[in-house]
C-alpha cells in the first residue's frame, strides 16, 4: 500500500511538489527545489541500477503483490454481471475471471516495468546527470 505524503524541502521548508504516493520506485532519486535551488534526495526512489539486491527484490514483490491485488477486479465485474443479469454465480466463473484479470495484469505490470527500465537507463547515459548524481554522493565518479 502506499500513503500520501507532503515533500518540503530540507533546506527552506517550501512545499516541493504537494502530495506525492511514498512507495519505492524507479525514478529519479532527487528534486531540485524551485525557491532555494538546493537539491533534495528521496530514499524511497532510485534508478534501477542504483538499487541494491534487496531494494530491486522489494521493488518486485510490491509489483507482484499489487498486480495480484488489481486482478480481483475482473471476478468483481464478473460476480456483478452476473447478479445483474440472472447468471449462475459459480466458482468457474471467479476462476476464470480471476484469471483473465490476473493476465491482463501481468501484461500491463510488465510492460510499465520495462517501460520505467528503459527510462532509467536512458536518464543514467546523460553526463550531466552522472555529475549530479555524484554531486549528491548518489554514485561514486567511474575513472574513464
Amino acid at each position: 500500500m502506499s500513503i500520501y505524503v507532503q515533500r518540503r524541502c530540507w533546506n527552506c521548508k517550501e512545499i516541493l511538489h504537494g502530495y506525492t504516493h511514498d512507495y519505492r520506485a524507479i525514478g529519479v532519486p532527487f528534486v531540485q527545489c524551485e525557491s532555494c535551488l538546493t537539491y533534495n534526495r528521496y530514499d524511497h526512489i532510485n534508478e534501477w541500477d542504483l538499487k541494491n539486491t534487496f531494494e530491486k527484490l522489494r521493488y518486485i514483490g510490491v509489483v507482484i503483490w499489487t498486480t495480484i491485488l488489481y486482478a480481483m477486479i475482473g471476478p468483481i465485474i464478473a460476480l456483478g454481471a452476473a447478479q445483474l443479469f440472472g447468471w449462475d454465480k459459480s466458482n468457474r466463473l471467479f476462476l476464470y475471471s480471476y484469471s483473465a484479470g490476473l493476465l491482463i495484469m501481468t501484461i500491463v505490470s510488465t510492460g510499465l516495468f520495462l517501460a520505467d527500465l528503459r527510462t532509467s537507463r536512458e536518464r543514467l547515459r546523460d553526463q550531466h546527470y552522472i555529475d549530479t548524481l555524484c554531486k549528491l554522493k548518489l554514485i561514486r565518479r567511474r575513472d574513464s
